[in-house]
């Protein structure tokens, strides 16, 4: 995947609703949104509110997600000390998420993305320290 992944807008959650409300077939509302399908399944089914979507609350939900990215390696202080030590050594992000798959492979609530600490500001890169810097 070379092209970097754009969020969802207002606009298009808005078309979304419309036209799965139209009955449209989620590869249509993603070819006319320029979107791959799964990403349009996925806002369907995890922005359902008692079973109906609703554009400008999904919307507002993925504003709220964004705030609070690391809820998840807050939650579970054993995976967040796992992934604080594997990052003292200089892992990369990658070589991170495949040991926590290789040393957790029956626990799927462990495992994060390998843009994960990457993301949330974890690795030394991200944080304006040089490698090996403590």
């Amino acid at each position: 995947m070379s092209e970097k992944y754009v969020e969802l807008t207002i606009e298009e959650r808005a078309v979304t609703n419309v036209e799965h409300d139209q009955g449209c077939r989620l590869r249509a509302i993603a070819r006319r949104l320029h979107r791959d399908p799964f990403t349009i399944s996925r806002e369907l089914k995890r922005n359902r509110v008692s079973g109906h979507y609703h554009p400008a609350l999904a919307h507002q939900c993925a504003k709220q997600r964004r705030r609070n990215p690391a809820q998840k390696l807050m939650a579970n202080p054993p995976l967040w000390e796992l992934i604080q030590q594997l990052i003292k050594p200089n892992w990369s992000t990658q070589q991170i998420s495949g040991r926590l798959t290789s040393c957790l492979p029956d626990k799927a609530d462990n495992r994060v993305r390998h843009a994960y600490p990457m993301r949330h500001d974890l690795c030394p890169a991200t944080r304006g320290t040089a490698p090996g810097d403590d």
